[in-house]
């Protein structure tokens, strides 16, 4: 028996697919032998019924291959977001990243053969997580900044609530998995003087970047920031 515990979202997108499996089953176009639409109709069952699975083998294989075949129906609908894609996305992509995620969780949990080294799980930040990290770099109220007047800036930090920071090397691409908080050991103001050329406020570095121009940054770069910090 497989244990899977499922939270009410991941349930209530999963249940439509299993339904949705059934149905494609019981067509005439097909000729599921019997043990699969019984095993499918049981895995149904219990997702219908409880949050705390605990599922047969059979059962177990019923949903993960849904599940990973939505998956790679998902992923050909949208373009591998970036950090600068995913700041300005549309309802519509969002609901498909969110999918998207709900698909991993549950394949994760699920620990099936294949999935359990698969590097596609291995440290895998949601696109919810990402989200959650977008919206504190909008809300940071303090801004490390080094530079010079003569030399576009080449490092900032966003600083949320005085105990978060978020660096960026500016000499580098900003992918996704530049986008990582880690805790301040110091007094905020402290650590920025220490580390950086220039603690300011979110004003302050939007006009300081703002004198700069696209060329002086990786492409994208410097649109983003501005997005951020505007």
């Amino acid at each position: 028996m497989k244990k899977l515990q499922l939270t009410i979202d991941e349930r209530n997108w999963l249940l439509p697919l299993l339904n949705e499996r059934m149905e494609t089953l019981l067509t005439d176009a097909f000729e599921a032998p019997a043990h699969h639409l019984d095993n499918l109709d049981a895995a149904i069952k219990k997702v219908l019924t409880d949050l705390n699975l605990h599922l047969k083998t059979w059962e177990k294989i019923m949903i993960s291959s849904c599940v990973n075949e939505h998956l790679s129906m998902l992923n050909l609908m949208i373009d591998k977001p970036d950090a600068y894609s995913l700041l300005n996305c549309d309802g519509v992509t969002r609901r498909t990243l969110e999918e998207i995620d709900n698909a991993y969780n549950i394949l994760s949990k699920l620990e099936n053969g294949k999935y359990k080294k698969a590097s596609m799980f291995k440290e895998r930040i949601s696109y919810a997580e990402y989200f959650e990290m977008l919206a504190k770099l909008r809300g940071a109220e303090m801004i490390y900044l080094s530079g010079s007047n003569d030399v576009s800036p080449y490092k900032i930090a966003f600083v949320y609530n005085k105990k978060e920071y978020c660096q960026f090397e500016l000499r580098q691409n900003i992918d996704l998995h530049s986008i990582n908080f880690g805790p301040l050991k110091d007094d905020a103001i402290k650590y920025g003087r220490t580390y950086f050329q220039e603690v300011l406020t979110r004003k302050q570095a939007f006009e300081s970047l703002s004198r700069f121009n696209d060329s002086d940054y990786r492409e994208g770069q410097l649109p983003f920031l501005l997005e951020l910090l505007n």
